[in-house]
């Protein structure tokens, strides 16, 4: 990689100087927030039957407000304690570059729509249920907790995402492999939307995954071109926002 590609990965560095080590640290603990700990709760409620009963007598919108606050909330939280001064300065950074920002975001969204709907095809030829679990899921509880829903799925899940997939995965491989760093971190984004049905037997869902590519890859050259982690995290937020609607 040359040095303009290492410059460009990420201008807040270059301008406000190298990450502290324990950001690293930090990463790892927003990605078991994200990831292990919402599995944790589960297995724990699952295996207790005075749990299971106070589960069940509550109402159902209480429920989904319990599991929202433990994976999106206490990771939304750890993100912003930890990072929330870098997000502010990658933020005042894309406005100094705004129309070159915004016409990489603009271009890439508009690429990965046009990429969907070439691949939607194949995902109605191999699930012909049309079923889609993780957008189920967010269906059902938008249904319940509309306000809530939304300010996780258009706030709180793009920042905590970008942060975790664009800055801690993507960022440390892009600077020894830049293909692979797209390709593995687009994979894992994907691949993460899918997984609890996969396991649980739906095994059909798995050409989903294709649903998820476009915009993956899109975020990972989003932050690339820009070296700007705000350019992403836009990104998302107006992709989440459409599907919102």
């Amino acid at each position: 990689m040359s040095k303009k590609e290492r410059r460009n990965l990420d201008l807040v560095t270059e301008k406000y100087g190298p990450f502290e080590k324990w950001h690293g640290w930090a990463c790892v603990i927003a990605i078991l927030c994200y990831f292990v700990i919402p599995e944790i709760a589960d297995y724990f409620i699952g295996a207790s039957p005075s749990l299971i009963l106070i589960i069940q007598s509550v109402n159902y919108s209480w429920v989904m407000l319990l599991f929202l606050f433990i994976q999106f909330g206490l990771t939304f939280a750890v993100v912003i304690s930890c990072f929330g001064k870098y997000i502010w300065q990658s933020f005042k950074l894309f406005f100094s570059k705004f129309f070159r920002n915004i016409g990489i975001s603009i271009t890439l969204f508009f690429a990965s729509t046009i990429c969907l709907q070439l691949v939607y095809p194949i995902i109605m030829y191999f699930n012909q249920n049309n079923a889609n679990q993780n957008q189920e899921s967010l269906d059902a509880t938008a249904a319940v907790l509309p306000v809530v829903m939304w300010i996780v799925t258009v706030i709180m899940a793009p920042i905590c995402e970008e942060i975790i997939f664009r800055w801690g995965i993507f960022r440390p491989l892009y600077k020894k492999c830049p293909w692979f760093a797209h390709i593995f971190t687009a994979i894992i984004f994907s691949g993460m939307h899918i997984i609890t049905s996969v396991l649980s037997g739906n095994y059909y869902e798995l050409v989903n995954i294709l649903a998820y590519l476009p915009l993956a890859f899109a975020m990972s050259f989003a932050y690339s071109w820009s070296g700007n982690i705000f350019t992403p995290i836009l990104l998302h937020i107006v992709n989440n926002a459409i599907a919102s609607a």
